[in-house]
C-alpha cells in the first residue's frame, strides 16, 4: 500500500505559477493543487476526502481542514491545515472571510498530504519552523457565538458541536441553545 501511495505522490507536481504583486511572492492555491490531483486520482485506487471544522479561541475564529487519502472507505494518509480568520479583511464580508480562511487551510492540508515542496519559497515559508500552539479555552464573544450558532443551524454537524464544546467556555444557556440545535437536527 505504501508503494502505491508513494507512486501517487510522485506523480503530483504543482508549481507556484501565481504571483502576488503586493507581497512580491509566488504561490499556488487549493484549486491549482486539485487541478493537478484529480487526473492522478482517476487512475488510482484512491479518493480524496475533506473534513472542515470551525472553532473559536480568544474571540478569534479558526478553520481546520483535514484532507484524507482514502481507499475502500479507509483513510490511508491524512494531513491537517489551519488558518485564522482576520478580524477585518478589506473588501470582504464575513462569509467571504471564512471561505478565504477555509481555502487557505485546505491548501495547506493538500500541500502536506501530497508532500509538495517549497522550492519557490513563498511568504508562508519564511519562518523556518512554526511552533505548535495549544489554544486555551475561552469565552466566546457575542458575535462569535452568534456565528457559531448560525453555522451549526445550517450544518447540524455533531463534530462541529463537539468542537465548540471542547474549545469554548459556555454559559448553561449557551450550551442548552447549541444542544437544542443538534437534537432538533
Amino acid at each position: 500500500m505504501i508503494n502505491k501511495v508513494n507512486e501517487l505522490i510522485s506523480q503530483i507536481s504543482v508549481p507556484k505559477n501565481r504571483y502576488n504583486g503586493h507581497g512580491k511572492f509566488k504561490y499556488r492555491n487549493a484549486s491549482d493543487i486539485m487541478e493537478a490531483v484529480k487526473p492522478v486520482l482517476l487512475s488510482s485506487p484512491f479518493s480524496l476526502d475533506f473534513f472542515t471544522d470551525i472553532y473559536a479561541a480568544e474571540d478569534r475564529i479558526y478553520v481546520m481542514v483535514r484532507a484524507s487519502l482514502v481507499k475502500d472507505g479507509e483513510s490511508i494518509r491524512e494531513a491537517v491545515g489551519y488558518a485564522r480568520e482576520p478580524l477585518v479583511q478589506k473588501g470582504m464580508n464575513e462569509t467571504q472571510i471564512t471561505g478565504s480562511a477555509k481555502s487557505y487551510a485546505k491548501k495547506s492540508a493538500l500541500e502536506d498530504l501530497f508532500l509538495l515542496d517549497d522550492s519557490d519559497r513563498d511568504v508562508d515559508s519564511i519562518e523556518e519552523e512554526k511552533p505548535k500552539v495549544e489554544l486555551p479555552k475561552s469565552k466566546p464573544s457575542a458575535a462569535a457565538f452568534k456565528k457559531a450558532v448560525e453555522s451549526l443551524q445550517a450544518s447540524k454537524n455533531e463534530a462541529a458541536y463537539n468542537s465548540i464544546l471542547s474549545n469554548w467556555i459556555l454559559t448553561d444557556k449557551q450550551a442548552e441553545e447549541l444542544k437544542k440545535i443538534i437534537s432538533d437536527g
